[in-house]
């Protein structure tokens, strides 16, 4: 309870609204902060699968190229079929998904990487929300405790079940 009272001092929070106060803004924040890693991550997803995708089309391009220059392309698919396959299915995800535009896989990475940097520095900025809300949150519970609003709280709650 010494601690409780020495952090508001020092916070300089006057009144009881004033910690609300803080404790909402600092969870809005917090909010934000998840959200916003959120999303960075969702797109450092896409990034990986997209990487995926056209390096399996770039990988198997030639041996397409080869297919099609090919004389008994039956025996060649035969000879070839999983390269064939991955090839197809790497120009099915960026028809579908790239526009039929084929971004260079030098390019993904950079931005990937970029993105793994950015992450790292939002997640630490969630951290550091996260940790202040709980200490808040514990801080509010404190002075509720030191005020008597639990028990206030807890006998009107009793009063309401016995009428």
């Amino acid at each position: 309870m010494a601690k409780t009272v020495c952090y508001i001092q020092e916070n300089n929070y006057d009144t009881r609204n004033d910690l609300a106060a803080a404790y909402q803004e600092i969870s809005e924040k917090f909010a934000t902060a998840r959200k916003t890693l959120r999303a960075t991550e969702d797109r450092i997803k896409e990034l990986n699968e997209q990487i995926h995708y056209v390096g399996q089309y770039m990988a198997n391009k030639s041996v397409y190229m080869d297919f099609l220059n090919a004389r008994n392309k039956k025996k060649f698919r035969e000879e070839h079929r999983t390269e064939l396959e991955l090839y197809e299915t790497g120009v099915k995800y960026i028809k579908e998904n790239l526009n039929s535009t084929v971004p260079s896989l030098k390019g993904l990475k950079a931005e990937r990487n970029e993105l793994l940097i950015m992450k790292d520095a939002q997640y630490d900025t969630y951290r550091y929300f996260q940790e202040y809300q709980k200490e808040l949150y514990t801080v509010s519970r404190n002075v509720d405790t030191i005020l008597g609003k639990d028990r206030i709280q807890h006998r009107s709650k009793t009063r309401e079940i016995e009428l």
